[in-house]
């Protein structure tokens, strides 16, 4: 009997974290000409061994789809600050997405799960709220929310 190696990792894991590592680029480039970001995420994308090319179209449609949505112009605008550290109750945490408006602050988590289950979606919460509680120390006298990109279906679930 042969033995599966204990840390492969699963296909969607895989599939998710090239697609994060994508939007984080796209968040700090986001000025940048979407030709550029297409190509930057076509050769990101082509380099990656671990996937099929089934999968590398999925994911190039996916990510260009986002540059092109309305979603994209709608996130990426005030200070947008991409994988943000924040020490807070002596933990660090690492924030996906904190943008920067006027009057308010949002605070967007990338979630590339099939399916939200509601179960799922309490446990994102949760950690939504601690990253604004923490956040809101930075940010006293600005309106935080919360959001989670659900980046299968390029949509914007707002939390609070």
């Amino acid at each position: 009997e042969i033995e599966e190696p204990r840390n492969q990792l699963n296909h969607g894991t895989i599939k998710g974290n090239i697609i994060h590592k994508i939007f984080e680029i796209y968040g700090q480039n986001y000025l940048e000409e979407k030709n550029w970001l297409k190509k930057l995420t076509q050769n990101l994308v082509e380099k990656e061994n671990l996937i099929d090319e089934k999968t590398k179209n999925e994911i190039i449609d996916l990510s260009f789809n986002f540059l092109d949505s309305q979603l994209f112009t709608e996130i990426f605008s005030g200070i947008v600050k991409c994988e943000f550290e924040i020490n807070y109750l002596q933990k660090l945490y690492r924030i996906d997405l904190v943008i920067e408006q006027e009057n308010e602050v949002l605070i967007i988590d990338y979630k590339s799960d099939e399916y939200l289950s509601p179960q799922a979606l309490q446990g994102y919460t949760k950690q939504l709220e601690l990253y604004k509680k923490a956040i809101s120390q930075i940010y006293p006298h600005k309106k935080i929310l919360i959001a989670i990109l659900k980046i299968n279906d390029l949509s914007l679930v707002k939390i609070s």
